[in-house]
C-alpha cells in the first residue's frame, strides 16, 4: 500500500490584512489518500522574521499560549508548513478566491514500509475535581497510523448533558455570526465513534483510579485514628504528684 502520509492543504488569504496574519489555512491528513482528521484555523502570519506558519493557539490560566492541534510525527511539521505556503502562492499567483484550485495532496512524511495502515486512537484525559460547569474532564487524543503518532488535539472535553449523559466535544473557535465550528475533529469514516470510545474510556479510568486512591487515604486517616486510640487506651496514666497542704497559720509559732 501508499506508505506516505499526506497533507491535503486549503488556503484563504485575507483581502486586506489589518495585522499580521495575511491568510488562513486548514489542512487535513490523509493516509495515502483517505483523510483520517483535519485542523482548522492555521494563520499564516508575516512576523519581523518572515512569513510562517502558526498553529490555532488558546491562553491558558498563566496568559501563555498553547496550540491546539499539531502534527508530531518527524518531519511533518516542517513539510505541513511548505505545503500551506506553496498553496499560497499558487492561490495569489492564480487570483483565486482562496483554496478555489482543483485540491492536490502534498508530501507529508514517510511511514515505515510495512506499515497496514492501521488508523487508531489515544486518549489522555483528567477529571475535574470541582466541575463548576457541563464539562467534568479535558484533555488530548493522540492519532496514530499503525504505531506512528502524528498528529495531536488538546483541549478535548468531556461534557456532561441532562439530555445526552457525558459525551465529547472537540475544541471549538466562535466566528464573526456567533456560531461556534470544531478547530479540529476526525473525519474519516467511523473515528468519530473511536475518539468517543477512547476519550470516555480514559476517563471513566482516570475518575474510578481518583475515587479509589481517594477511598483509600480515607481508609488509611481511619486506621491511624484507630491506632491512636488503641495506643492511647493502652498507655497507663501518669502518677498524679502528691500535693503538700499548706501548713496552718501559726503553726511553730511560740504561746
Amino acid at each position: 500500500m501508499n506508505t506516505d502520509l499526506n497533507i491535503d492543504v486549503r488556503v484563504y488569504p485575507i483581502d486586506e490584512p489589518k495585522g499580521s496574519t495575511v491568510a488562513f489555512a486548514s489542512v487535513t491528513f490523509c493516509a495515502g489518500d483517505e483523510p483520517v482528521n483535519a485542523i482548522n484555523s492555521i494563520r499564516v502570519v508575516d512576523g519581523d522574521k518572515g512569513v510562517f506558519v502558526a498553529m490555532p493557539q488558546t491562553q491558558d490560566r498563566n496568559g501563555d499560549f498553547q496550540d491546539i492541534a499539531f502534527p508530531i510525527l518527524k518531519g511533518l511539521r516542517g513539510n505541513m508548513s511548505k505545503a500551506i505556503l506553496a498553496e499560497l502562492d499558487a492561490v495569489i499567483e492564480a487570483g483565486l478566491p482562496g483554496s478555489a484550485n482543483e485540491p492536490h495532496l502534498h508530501f507529508g512524511a514517510k511511514l515505515p514500509e510495512n506499515s497496514a495502515g492501521e488508523v487508531s486512537v489515544e486518549a489522555d484525559i483528567t477529571p475535574i475535581r470541582n466541575p463548576r460547569g457541563n464539562t467534568v474532564a479535558f484533555g488530548s487524543v493522540k492519532f496514530k497510523i499503525d504505531d506512528n503518532p502524528f498528529s495531536v488535539i488538546e483541549g478535548v472535553r468531556v461534557v456532561s448533558s441532562a439530555e445526552n449523559g457525558l459525551f465529547v466535544a472537540m475544541p471549538q473557535s466562535k466566528d464573526k455570526n456567533g456560531e461556534y465550528h470544531d478547530i479540529a475533529f476526525p473525519v474519516m469514516k467511523g473515528l468519530r465513534g473511536q475518539v468517543s470510545e477512547a476519550v470516555l474510556e480514559s476517563y471513566e479510568k482516570a475518575a474510578s483510579d481518583r475515587s479509589a486512591n481517594f477511598s483509600g487515604r480515607l481508609a488509611a486517616g481511619k486506621n491511624k485514628s484507630e491506632e491512636y486510640k488503641q495506643n492511647a487506651a493502652q498507655k497507663p496514666e501518669p502518677e498524679k504528684a502528691a500535693v503538700k497542704k499548706p501548713a496552718k497559720r501559726g503553726a511553730g509559732l511560740g504561746d
